[in-house]
């Protein structure tokens, strides 16, 4: 019997646009443009130590991990994984919105996210019933972060592990199927707090925060390569 102690998922909404850049794309020079010339003089190898934060501009580099993502045929609005001991279950909500402006474009989806880490005992009950729901596959990445504050005074930069009220997550990730050579660059904002209309406004504002203090990247940020993760999956 599962304890209904467990039973108790986390909801967290958010305003999302990613792209996915394609295998030939270099890493290198996506992340040097991530974190910026400043960074990179002050960390010339750029080859970080894990949950290194570049206090300069507050980007952390995560430890290498490993995401568990169940392969549901033909569909882009349903995102269910296993992370770090956690199952969690995203649903696209709204309607999707086509964004553009003179240095990108793509989709801003909505969505909703259930969490929940079960105990071990209900974990090991769960385990047959989650092998029977579908094909898994697993997720190598490597993330650099970095977390954007929204309040009546502007937007600013604060260190990846706070939490404002209002805000959004940028991210860089280096993201390969486990077995697999091919490296992807996936690049995103993910904006959180407040209503889903105030969630919009927030990831608009981050991306013209972000992009206008960096120089025209080199890879294309366009709808051709503009999906979320459930999308990027049925390309395997």
């Amino acid at each position: 019997m599962i304890e209904q102690t467990d039973i108790k998922p986390y909801l967290y909404h958010s305003a999302e646009i990613r792209w996915f850049l394609p295998p030939a794309t270099d890493w290198e020079t996506a992340l040097d443009w991530f974190i910026g010339n400043e960074s990179k003089k002050a960390d010339q190898t750029l080859d970080l130590p894990a949950e290194k934060t570049l206090d300069i501009n507050h980007i952390k580099r995560e430890d290498l991990r490993t995401d568990e993502y169940l392969v549901i045929p033909q569909c882009n609005t349903v995102g269910v994984k296993q992370r770090q001991g956690k199952l969690e279950v995203k649903a696209q909500v709204g309607e999707r919105v086509h964004y553009q402006n003179e240095h990108l474009s793509g989709i801003i989806d909505y969505w909703s996210k259930w969490s929940l880490q079960p105990s071990e005992s209900n974990m090991s009950l769960l385990e047959k019933d989650l092998k029977l729901s579908g094909e898994w596959l697993k997720i190598n990445k490597i993330r650099y972060l970095l977390k954007l504050s929204h309040s009546e005074n502007g937007i600013r930069k604060v260190t990846p592990d706070a939490w404002p009220e209002k805000g959004c997550q940028v991210e860089l990730t280096q993201v390969w199927a486990e077995g697999s050579d091919e490296k992807w660059t996936s690049f995103g904002f993910e904006a959180f707090g407040g209503t889903f209309q105030n969630m919009g406004s927030s990831l608009i504002d981050s991306m013209l925060f972000f992009v206008s203090k960096k120089r025209q990247p080199f890879f294309l940020l366009s709808f051709q390569n503009s999906r979320s993760y459930p999308a990027w999956l049925q390309l395997f």
